[in-house]
């Protein structure tokens, strides 16, 4: 009997340490920062399998007339997360001002489409937008985004925009509350075990810049990461895109799965 409970404590304290590891590893990522990829993270990230594991990609980008000046450095942005994405990876291309709309069609990336697809984005003209519909791009990209059917589990979203509402008169977004986002929000990402994570590239578009963030972060429940983008933090962003966004899957699973201990652990208390 007493080597009985001596193993059980073994274990808890076993399983406690992996735990605060864990934590650690959420609460702190920096300690996994480059100088650290030759230990702890690559580790993981084959245990994980990280780049084996499906994703959706959904990228929305500002199209109001203002992003001009940035726009083909986000066409050179949006093909580096299309050569990244893997063969059977769905992404989506989502515009808005005025009004919101896919750019061009969503599509399951593979190697017979990949460079047709980065023809599309490469052509698509200079925007010309007078308003930013932030929130009804939100509500499209809630919709027909992340609540796309058979979707895949790990779905990152990438936004670039200054992060300002400014939609048209006939808008409903103009006077609404966001809460209805919220509510979907809770429907089709938390109801649905769906790990989600937006990748938030606010830019210096006109004075004032990032007025509605927070309300944006609010309806995502805050699974957002801002990155404050000039076009050279934004090009460093990106020139280090595969290891961004393997940390940030990693991540996910991580918290995944620790959601999943703690939920079966206090079903056995």
């Amino acid at each position: 009997m007493n080597r009985f409970f001596t193993t059980l404590t073994l274990y808890n304290t076993t399983v406690r340490l992996l735990i605060f590891l864990i934590l650690i590893f959420i609460s702190f990522p920096d300690c996994f920062c480059q100088e650290n990829e030759n230990n702890e993270f690559p580790v993981l990230s084959k245990v994980y399998e990280v780049n084996k594991e499906p994703s959706d990609y959904i990228i929305v980008i500002d199209r109001s007339g203002t992003v001009r000046r940035f726009w083909n450095p986000i066409k050179a942005s949006v093909n580096q997360v299309i050569d990244l994405a893997n063969e059977g990876d769905y992404v989506s291309f989502i515009g808005f001002n005025e009004s919101v709309d896919n750019l061009i069609i969503p599509r399951t990336i593979s190697s017979a489409n990949k460079q047709a697809t980065k023809n599309e984005i490469n052509s698509l003209s200079e925007p010309t937008g007078n308003r930013t519909d932030l929130f009804e791009s939100v509500d499209f990209t809630l919709e027909r985004g992340i609540n796309r059917p058979n979707g895949n589990k790990i779905q990152l979203v990438f936004y670039f925009t200054d992060f300002i509402n400014h939609p048209p008169s006939n808008s409903k977004w103009r006077n609404n509350s966001t809460d209805e986002l919220v509510t979907k929000r809770t429907n089709y990402i938390d109801k649905s075990g769906k790990l989600v994570n937006v990748f938030a590239f606010q830019l210096p578009l006109e004075a004032g810049a990032g007025r509605d963030f927070e309300e944006f972060s609010h309806i995502f429940d805050n699974r957002v990461k801002r990155i404050i983008s000039d076009l050279n933090a934004m090009q460093n962003w990106f020139g280090r895109l595969s290891q961004e966004i393997a940390r940030e899957k990693l991540r996910l699973l991580l918290q995944n799965d620790l959601d999943d201990f703690l939920l079966i652990n206090a079903l056995i208390i």
